[in-house]
C-alpha cells in the first residue's frame, strides 16, 4: 500500500510540474508582467497664421436699381412681403412654396413601421450543457413565405417557433454573462425570399448551475435598430469533479503548481527508494 501511495505521489508530482511549466512560459501567465513601452513622438503644432481683416466700408448702401426694361414694374416691398410675384402684365402669382411640397412628399412616404413584415422563425438551444464544453445556439427567420422556419436549424437541441415583425434588414445578437459567446454567421443579414436566413452562435459555459441566454431580434433602417423580439432559455450547466479539477489547475499560480509537483515528486521518490531500501 506504501508503494502504491509513494507511486501516485510521484506521477502526481511529475504531471502537477510540467503543467506549471507550461502554464508559466505562456505569454502573460506570470501576474505584473508589464507591456513595452511605445514612444510617441509630439508632433509640433504650426501657429495659425492670422488673415487680415477686410477694410470696412462706410459707404451708403446703392439705392435699388430701377429695372431697365421698358414697361417692367419694379417689385414693391408689399409683393416682397406678401409672397407673390408681380408679372411683366401687372397681375401678381404667388411664390412657390418648396417647403410644403417637401413636407407632403415626407407624409407620402411609409414609416418603417408600416414597412415591417410578419415572418416565422424559429430557435434552437440545448436542454443541458457542460462546463467547459462549447455547444451551439442557431436561429432561423423564413422571409420567402412559409408557415415555418424549422427546416433552417439542425434539429439537435431545444426548438421553439414564433413570429416577428421585421424588416428587409434584420440583426440578431446573443448575450449571456455566464457563456463565452463566438459568432459563427454575420450578424446583419438581407431578408432572403430564396430560403431561410440563419444565425448561428457558439457558446461555452463559464460557470455552473442555471443561467439565461438571450435572443434579440432588430429591424434595421438605415444606422437605426428597432427592437422587434427578445427571446430567453435557461440552460443548465453541470459541472464534473474532473472539470472543477481543470478549472482549479488553470486558475492556480503556475510557480506554485511547479513547486507543489516537485515536492509531490520527491515525497513519492523518496517512498519507493525507502520501500526497495535493503534492510
Amino acid at each position: 500500500m506504501i508503494r502504491l501511495i509513494s507511486a501516485l505521489l510521484l506521477i502526481i508530482g511529475i504531471f502537477a510540474a510540467a503543467y506549471g511549466g507550461v502554464q508559466l512560459y505562456k505569454p502573460g501567465s506570470l501576474e505584473g508582467e508589464e507591456p513595452p513601452l511605445r514612444l510617441s513622438v509630439p508632433v509640433p503644432v504650426q501657429p495659425e497664421q492670422e488673415r487680415p481683416s477686410a477694410p470696412i466700408s462706410s459707404a451708403e448702401p446703392s439705392p435699388e436699381i430701377a429695372p431697365s426694361i421698358v414697361g417692367a414694374t419694379p417689385r414693391s416691398s408689399s409683393a416682397r412681403s406678401s409672397g407673390t410675384r408681380p408679372l411683366q402684365d401687372g397681375i401678381a402669382a404667388p411664390e412657390p412654396n418648396f417647403g410644403a411640397s417637401s413636407a407632403r412628399v415626407a407624409a407620402q412616404e411609409p414609416s418603417l413601421m408600416d414597412r415591417l413584415e410578419t415572418v416565422p422563425i424559429a430557435y434552437e438551444t440545448p436542454p443541458l450543457a457542460s462546463f467547459g464544453r462549447a455547444f451551439d445556439v442557431t436561429l432561423s427567420i423564413d422571409g420567402t413565405g412559409d408557415t415555418s422556419a424549422i427546416s433552417g436549424l439542425p434539429g439537435v437541441g431545444q426548438v421553439t417557433e414564433a413570429e416577428a415583425r421585421v424588416s428587409d434588414r434584420v440583426k440578431a445578437t446573443l448575450i449571456g454573462s455566464a457563456f463565452t459567446i463566438e459568432g459563427q454567421s454575420p450578424e446583419t443579414q438581407l431578408l432572403s425570399p430564396e430560403t431561410e436566413n440563419v444565425w448561428r452562435w457558439r457558446a461555452t459555459p463559464n460557470e455552473g448551475g442555471e443561467h439565461p441566454l438571450i435572443i434579440e431580434i432588430f429591424a434595421l433602417d438605415g444606422d437605426e435598430a428597432l427592437p422587434v423580439r427578445t427571446f430567453s432559455d435557461t440552460v443548465v450547466v453541470e459541472v464534473s469533479r474532473l472539470d472543477q479539477a481543470i478549472t482549479l489547475a488553470n486558475a492556480a499560480n503556475p510557480i506554485v503548481m511547479v513547486l507543489g509537483g516537485i515536492g509531490s515528486a520527491l515525497a513519492g521518490l523518496f517512498g519507493v527508494v525507502r520501500f526497495f531500501k535493503p534492510g
